[in-house]
C-alpha cells in the first residue's frame, strides 16, 4: 500500500499558475507459490484500487491544490490494474 499527498506536476510562471496532482492511494499484491523443487509460480496485481489521477491548476494562487472547486481541474484519468504471471525454473 502506498499513498502520497498533493504535489507539483508542472511548475507555473507569473502568467500561468502551477499545476499539481492531488493525493492518490495505490495497492499492489504479489503471490508466489513453489510448485515443485526448483519451480515456482507467481501472480502480481498492481494498482488494485485504480485511484484516478487528478490534476488541478492553482487558479487562486494560494499554493494549494484544492478539490473543492476553488481550483480548476485540468485532467482526470484512470490507468486500470496491471496483471502479471510468471513461472520460475531454477536449474
Amino acid at each position: 500500500y502506498n499513498t502520497f499527498g498533493s504535489r507539483i506536476y508542472i511548475l507555473g510562471t507569473l502568467d500561468y499558475a502551477n499545476i499539481g496532482e492531488s493525493s492518490r492511494h495505490s495497492l499492489d499484491l504479489t503471490i508466489s507459490q513453489r510448485i515443485y523443487k526448483g519451480i515456482s509460480f507467481n501472480v502480481g496485481i498492481q494498482n488494485i484500487l485504480n485511484s484516478p489521477f487528478r490534476l488541478y491548476q492553482d487558479t487562486n494562487r494560494d499554493g494549494k491544490f484544492k478539490t473543492d472547486g476553488s481550483d480548476k481541474q485540468v485532467m482526470y484519468y484512470k490507468i486500470g490494474a496491471y496483471y502479471s504471471f510468471g513461472l520460475k525454473i531454477n536449474i
